[in-house]
C-alpha cells in the first residue's frame, strides 16, 4: 500500500467524484508538507496552477488556517457542513470529511472537500417544485387522495369537502367501509388488490359515497397504483358527478317518456278509429228508440246511457294517453292546476282505490306559470309516494289530500297524508339524489330529487314536514301566472245546460275530445256553478228549453259575472218563440241551429272564446 501510484489513483478518483483533497503531513523541522488537489484549489477560489504539493504560498497558508479549525472540529465529528471563505472573500457551502493517521509518531491529516452550492440549489428548486405541486393538489377542483390499508392516508381539501367533512383529519380517521356503500366497498377492494398485485389499470367508476352527515353523493373515481412511505398504495382522483348523474337520469327518463309518448299517440290513434264508429252507432241506435214499444224503450235508454258512459271513459283514457305524447320541452304558460290534479287522480286510480281515499280541493285557485307536463310529473310523483307509503288493505281511514290555495303572488299546494310519516333524519334527506327508503329494485332515489329540480327551475319552492305516526305533508309554492297570460295547449271547460239526458250525453261525447265538459240539468245548478266562481270558458244551453229559463239565466249571470255574457252559445230548434227571438236580437252570442255538425258547434264555441 506504500506504492505512490495508489495515492495518485485515490486522488484522481476523488477529482472525478468532484471532491477536493487536502493532505497535510507534519515535517521534522516543524514545517508541514501540504498537498492540495486541483478540485480543492478550485473550491477555495484558486487556479489549478496553484495546486499540488508545491503550490502557491498563499494557498498553503489558506489551507493551514482552515486546517486548525478542521482539526478542532474533528475531535467531535468526522463529517460536517460548513461555510468556506474563498480567496476573493466569497462564502460557499461545503461538506468536510476529515480523517487523520499516525505516521511514525507524526499525525497526518486527509481532508475531502465537497462544494454544496449546486446541491443546495437543487434542494431549493425541489422544495419550490414540491410546494407548487402541493399547492396545485390542494387547490385542485377534484378530490385527490392516497389509500393505504383500507383508509385515506392523504387527502386534499376538495376530497374532504366531497365527503362532507370540514377537515382532512376527519376524513382520514374513517375507513373505506364508512365512506362508501357496502356493494361499492367490495368492488373497490377487488380493484385495489388487482392494482397492487399486478398493476392493472381500471377505467373510471362511479361510486355512491356516504357523506359525513349521512347524505349520498355520486363520485367518479380514477385510481392508479403508487407507493407511499415505501409501501404500495393507490392514488385516487375523485369528482362529484351527482348533478351530472341526475341530469343523465332526467335525460334517460325524458327518452323513455318520448318513447312512451310515441307509443301512446299510436295507441290513441288506433283506439279513436273504432271509438268514433262506436259513437256513430250509438247515435243511430238512439234515433231508433222511438220505434221500440214503450215497455222496452226505458230499458233500452238505460242500456244506451251505460254504453255511452263506458265510451266516455275510454275517451278520457285516450286523452290521458295523449298527454304522454306531448313534448317534454313545453313553453311556460298559464297552467290550470285543476287539470293537472284531474290527470293525477285518473292516473293513480288503481292505487288509491286499494290504499287510501284521495281528495282534491282546488277550487277558485288562479292559474300558475309553468309547464303542465312537468307539473303533472311532480304531483304524480308526490301523490304516488303518499299512496305507496300506505299499507295495502283498503282505504279505511287512510287519506291523501291535495289542497291548493292562493298564497300572496303565488299558489301553495299541499299534498298531505295521514300515513306512517318519517323520522327527522329521513325527512331532511328526502330530496337528496339516490336516497330512498324503498326496497332495492323498487325505488331509484331520484324521484323527489327531480321534483325539487323541476320546481326550482319553474321559480317555485318545495319543502316537507313529517312526523312518525302522524303523516307527511309536502308543500309546493308556485308563481301565479301574469294577468292575461295564455295557457299553452290548455283544455277549455264547457258548461252544458241541458235537461234531456240523451241530448246531454251526445253533446258530452261530441265535445269531450277537446274540452272538459260539465253537464247540469237545471237552472239552479247552472246558477250555483257560475255564481260560485267556477272557471268556465263557454256556456252552452238550449234556448227552447223552458225549464232551463235560459233568458233568466243569462240575465242573472250578467248581474253576477258580466264577463261571462260573451261566453254564451245558444242552441235553437230553428222556430223561436217571440220572447226568444227578441232576446237573441238583443245579444250578440253565437247560436247554432239544430241539426248541426260537430264542426259547426266547434266553430261557435271558438267564436265565444274570442
Amino acid at each position: 500500500m506504500q506504492d505512490p501510484r495508489i495515492a495518485s489513483a485515490v486522488i484522481r478518483a476523488a477529482e472525478i467524484a468532484g471532491l477536493g483533497v487536502v493532505v497535510i503531513v507534519p515535517g521534522d523541522a516543524g514545517e508541514s508538507s501540504v498537498f492540495v488537489s486541483e478540485r480543492a484549489a478550485e473550491i477555495m477560489g484558486y487556479p489549478p496552477a496553484d495546486a499540488g504539493g508545491s503550490g502557491s504560498v498563499e494557498l498553503r497558508r489558506h489551507v493551514s488556517r482552515l486546517h486548525e479549525d478542521w482539526l478542532e472540529r474533528s475531535r467531535s465529528q468526522n463529517k460536517w457542513e460548513a461555510v468556506l471563505e474563498q480567496r476573493a472573500g466569497t462564502r460557499v457551502p461545503v461538506e468536510i470529511a476529515f480523517s487523520s493517521l499516525d505516521l511514525d509518531g507524526r499525525t497526518a491529516a486527509v481532508t475531502f472537500i465537497s462544494e454544496l452550492s449546486k446541491r443546495h440549489r437543487t434542494e431549493a428548486e425541489l422544495e419550490q417544485s414540491e410546494a407548487r405541486f402541493r399547492e396545485l393538489i390542494e387547490t385542485a377542483p377534484d378530490g385527490v387522495g392516497i389509500i393505504q390499508d383500507g383508509r385515506f392516508v392523504y387527502a386534499n381539501a376538495r376530497a374532504a369537502a366531497i365527503f362532507g367533512f370540514d377537515s382532512v383529519k376527519d376524513l382520514t380517521e374513517r375507513t373505506l367501509d364508512q365512506l362508501f356503500e357496502a356493494g361499492d366497498v367490495a368492488l373497490m377492494g377487488q380493484r385495489i388488490r388487482k392494482m397492487l398485485t399486478d398493476g392493472t389499470r381500471f377505467p373510471p367508476y362511479v361510486y355512491t359515497c356516504i357523506r359525513g352527515n349521512g347524505g349520498r353523493v355520486r363520485v367518479e373515481v380514477t385510481s392508479i397504483p403508487t407507493r407511499h412511505a415505501g409501501r404500495p398504495a393507490v392514488l385516487g382522483f375523485a369528482r362529484d358527478v351527482t348533478d351530472r348523474t341526475r341530469m343523465e337520469a332526467q335525460l334517460a327518463q325524458a327518452d323513455r317518456l318520448i318513447a312512451l309518448g310515441t307509443l301512446a299517440a299510436g295507441v290513441a290513434h288506433e283506439i279513436n278509429n273504432p271509438l268514433t264508429f262506436f259513437y256513430l252507432r250509438l247515435d243511430a241506435l238512439e234515433r231508433w228508440l222511438d220505434r221500440l214499444p214503450a215497455e222496452l224503450r226505458q230499458e233500452a235508454v238505460a242500456q244506451l246511457v251505460e254504453l255511452r258512459g263506458g265510451a266516455d271513459r275510454v275517451t278520457r283514457i285516450v286523452r290521458d294517453l295523449r298527454t304522454f305524447s306531448r313534448s317534454a320541452d313545453q313553453p311556460r304558460a298559464a297552467v290550470d292546476l285543476r287539470e293537472v290534479f284531474a290527470f293525477v287522480e285518473r292516473i293513480t286510480v288503481s292505487e288509491h282505490k286499494h290504499r287510501a281515499a284521495l281528495s282534491i280541493d282546488c277550487e277558485n285557485v288562479p292559474a300558475v306559470r309553468g309547464e303542465s307536463g312537468r307539473l303533472e310529473q311532480v304531483f304524480l310523483n308526490l301523490v304516488l309516494n303518499a299512496l305507496q307509503a300506505m299499507p295495502e288493505g283498503g282505504p279505511g281511514d287512510k287519506t291523501v289530500l291535495v289542497r291548493a290555495r292562493p298564497d300572496g303572488d303565488g299558489v301553495l299546494v299541499e299534498v298531505a297524508d295521514n300515513g306512517p310519516g318519517m323520522p327527522p333524519e329521513v325527512a331532511e334527506r328526502v330530496f337528496d339524489p339516490f336516497f330512498t327508503t324503498k326496497p332495492v329494485g323498487i325505488g331509484t332515489g331520484l324521484g323527489l330529487s327531480i321534483c325539487h329540480g323541476i320546481i326550482s327551475q319553474l321559480g317555485g319552492e318545495i319543502s316537507v314536514e313529517s312526523s312518525p305516526g302522524v303523516g307527511t305533508t309536502f308543500r309546493v309554492r308556485l308563481p301565479a301566472s301574469a294577468p292575461g297570460e295564455s295557457q299553452a295547449d290548455a283544455r277549455r271547460r264547457v258548461l252544458i245546460l241541458e235537461d234531456d239526458a240523451e241530448e246531454a250525453a251526445s253533446l258530452c261525447a261530441m265535445l269531450s275530445e277537446r274540452y272538459d265538459v260539465i253537464a247540469v240539468g237545471d237552472r239552479a245548478a247552472a246558477e250555483t256553478a257560475l255564481t260560485d266562481g267556477a272557471a268556465v270558458d263557454v256556456i252552452l244551453c238550449d234556448l227552447m228549453r223552458e225549464d232551463l229559463a235560459s233568458v233568466e239565466l243569462y240575465q242573472c249571470i250578467a248581474a253576477e259575472r258580466p264577463e261571462l255574457c260573451r261566453r254564451f252559445v245558444f242552441l235553437t230548434g230553428g222556430v223561436l218563440t217571440e220572447r226568444a227571438a227578441r232576446f237573441l236580437a238583443e245579444v250578440s252570442s253565437p247560436r247554432v241551429v239544430k241539426p248541426f255538425s260537430a264542426s259547426t258547434l266547434s266553430h261557435a264555441l271558438e267564436e265565444a272564446q274570442r
